[in-house]
């Protein structure tokens, strides 16, 4: 990563997390307390959580060029 790329690189990890903190706030109030869902619905839910935040993780690692170990 070059200074020149850097902000745009910035730009980028703080568009992907704040993409991936509205999915999860998202997922947070499907999951409330005394909220309704079906049977198998949490545990759905909290996979989907799981997948939400492994793709993040993939997006930002190819973003990087490298397997993400800092």
């Amino acid at each position: 990563m070059t200074l020149d790329t850097e902000p745009d690189l910035s730009v980028f990890v703080l568009n992907q997390l704040d993409d991936h903190l509205s999915a999860m706030l998202q997922i947070r109030e499907r999951l409330r307390p005394g909220g309704r869902i079906t049977p198998g619905g949490r545990m759905a839910i909290a996979v989907e959580s799981i997948t939400l935040a492994e793709d993040y993780a993939a997006s930002l690692t190819r973003a990087l060029g490298d397997d993400g170990r800092f």
